[in-house]
């Protein structure tokens, strides 16, 4: 059985939540952001780079901001909108409960 809080919004979470998919008979998703997406779906509303831009670069409290990109951080996920934990086995087409 394993637990998982909190929304999927980058490529270190979906690792994780598929690896716990694969390794548990059973999978609760537990928590606000686990199971809606949490505050972190208003991202969703607005296209990743500009989201980027807002957070890293045009903040008040920014001086000469950039957008990371080392190889050691997780990737935000581009291709698709922040995640409920609980919509990621629907993505992977699995339809066990």
């Amino acid at each position: 059985m394993g637990i998982l809080s909190g929304a999927v919004n980058n490529t270190t979470n979906l690792e994780v939540v598929k690896e716990m998919r694969e390794r548990c008979k059973i999978l609760i998703a537990l928590g606000d952001c686990a199971v809606f997406g949490g505050i972190m779906t208003m991202r969703n509303f607005f296209d990743m780079n500009e989201a980027l831009r807002r957070a890293y670069i045009e903040t008040e409290s920014t001086v000469d901001g950039i957008i990371p990109s080392s190889e050691e951080l997780c990737k935000p996920i581009l291709t698709q909108p922040v995640n409920q934990s609980s919509d990621v086995r629907t993505a992977q087409g699995d339809n066990s409960t």
